[in-house]
């Protein structure tokens, strides 16, 4: 697992792009004079994996499927290839950040081994990303504002009350939307914060399951203080194996924000003046445009943290119109108010109403986020 990356393989840093197009680069000047810490993690894992390929092959190996895997998880062979390189690409980074191999019959820190005097070629920059990796602890944390192509506002979705935190994380603000929870860790590069690499993004439909997993893990009294850090990341990990490896728990199908079991409801209407329609859509202040033609109606939890109430989108017809909740609750709730703000321009026609599992059994992202 820690052998040489090749050039068109995922970089292990978890950006989710080619090794070539990554930290597989050549290092540009900046690099050079110690400006960035570009290609450190690539240069630790491959340093590690040359001197200490067994055992380093050994403890992942264990530390993945021993203490990681679902006990009744599928068999390795059978994971998606995508979903199987994703995994690999995170086991390898907590491996440097946390791992230990055995080294001359001793346990050593792989971590502290990389940052030894006269081990790997690191200038300041690669050195301080491999310090905080090593030192910053895995956090859960949702996705509070996204600004396209910079970053992503953050908040602690464990602690109450943490300061939202500005991350800038190009790959993320496309791809995230308000909402998301992900495990991550925040480190302090220069005068910015980045992630480090490694990213786990938890369906919305276990997104409250994941944080009251990890709470219930920590609250063992029997967990040292030392090792809370390490048991927080752990449990942040194993939750999130159990997401992506093994199938949703029906009793589990239950609206985060407001408790209610989730349908996914849709109400569509047909549009009768569609200048109209779009007057009237573009000039509410409680709507946004979502980038796919459509509207998001976003609300505020006691947190701040922005939640989806409702999705606008053209029809799958021309002059259609589709408007997405996630309970019916909200569906209720939200009809009058969307009406009332497209007026004559629209005619509602239907409710649709999907079961989640049904759409999840499909192989179906639903459209709320």
């Amino acid at each position: 697992m820690s052998s040489k990356t090749g050039r068109n393989e995922p970089c292990p840093c978890g950006s989710g792009r080619k090794f070539k197009l990554c930290h597989g680069r050549e290092p540009g000047p900046e690099a050079a004079d110690g400006g960035s810490h570009e290609g450190a993690a690539r240069r630790a894992l491959e340093w590690i994996g040359n001197r200490h390929r067994k055992a380093l092959e050994r403890e992942t190996t264990d530390f993945l499927f021993e203490d990681l895997w679902p006990e009744d998880g599928p068999h390795p062979e059978d994971v998606d290839t995508k979903l199987m390189q994703q995994i690999l690409i995170n086991v390898n980074e907590w491996m440097l950040a946390a791992g230990s191999i055995e080294v001359g019959k001793q346990m050593h820190r792989i971590n502290e081994m990389v940052l030894a005097d006269g081990a790997v070629p690191l200038n300041p920059a690669g050195r301080e990303f491999i310090r905080q990796l090593g030192t910053v602890p895995l956090g859960l944390y949702y996705v509070k504002d996204v600004t396209a192509r910079e970053g992503v506002t953050l908040v602690d979705a464990l602690e109450a009350g943490g300061e939202p935190v500005v991350v800038h994380d190009v790959a993320l603000s496309d791809s995230a939307d308000p909402g998301l929870l992900i495990g991550c860790r925040i480190l302090r590069l220069g005068d910015r914060y980045e992630l480090s690499g490694a990213v786990y993004p938890f369906p919305e439909l276990g997104a409250g399951h994941a944080i009251d997993g990890v709470r219930e893990h920590l609250a063992h009294e029997d967990i040292p203080p030392e090792e809370r850090a390490y048991e927080q990341g752990w449990a942040i990990m194993a939750i999130w194996l159990d997401h992506v490896l093994m199938p949703v728990d029906p009793s589990e199908l239950v609206d985060e924000v407001t408790g209610e079991p989730l349908v996914f409801v849709t109400d569509h209407y047909r549009v009768v003046d569609p200048d109209a329609l779009k007057a009237a859509l573009d000039g509410s202040s409680d709507l946004d445009p979502d980038g796919d033609g459509g509207w998001v109606r976003l609300s505020a939890d006691d947190a701040g943290t922005k939640r989806t109430a409702l999705q606008v989108h053209p029809g799958k017809v021309a002059s259609r119109l589709e408007v997405f909740y996630r309970t019916e609750a909200m569906a209720d709730e939200g009809r009058p108010w969307f009406e009332s703000v497209a007026g004559a321009a629209v005619k509602h026609l239907s409710r649709e109403r999907a079961d989640p599992l049904d759409t999840l059994r499909e192989g179906l992202e639903p459209d709320a986020r």
